[in-house]
């Protein structure tokens, strides 16, 4: 799980000396809210654990910012993103695990590891802030259809 070889073909067994239970969280997630099934078991998964990888399918200045971010936050763990580059416009630094304060994946997964329990609350609840924010919002299903049914408006007669 934790194998194979990065870009210049460095081992990427990172946590060989490390069980995947040190990552593991150590408090229960919400579970109001969580929808379909599928998305259950995903959310059930992501809550298992402190840290949960949330990269983008785009990296760069295009304002995309998916739910890659906001779902971890929503099982109770912590995103570790890299992505949009403007994200923190949008959700606060303190909320999330940015990927690009580390210049090597070793020094982000040694933080990771090593993240004490009151820093990892702290983004944790930080996170839990954001979301029951205005600013969320418009990340929701929600904002998501007014936009699309005002976009539809505009191109049918």
């Amino acid at each position: 799980m934790w194998g194979g070889r990065g870009g210049r073909g460095e081992q990427l067994s990172w946590f060989r000396h490390y069980p995947a239970r040190a990552l593991q969280r150590t408090v229960d997630a919400p579970t109001q809210g969580m929808g379909p099934e599928p998305k259950r078991a995903k959310f059930a998964f992501f809550s298992d654990y402190r840290f949960v990888i949330a990269a983008e399918n785009y990296r760069g200045t295009r304002g995309y910012i998916s739910e890659k971010i906001i779902r971890p936050m929503l099982a109770g763990s912590v995103p570790v993103y890299l992505g949009e580059e403007s994200i923190t416009d949008a959700v606060p630094a303190a909320a999330f695990v940015d990927v690009r304060r580390f210049r090597t994946h070793q020094q982000l997964l040694a933080y990771l590891r090593d993240c004490p329990e009151e820093e990892w609350n702290a983004m944790r609840q930080a996170g839990r802030a954001w979301l029951a924010s205005p600013s969320a919002a418009a990340f929701s299903g929600h904002a998501f259809a007014e936009k699309a049914t005002a976009l539809l408006e505009t191109l049918l007669p």
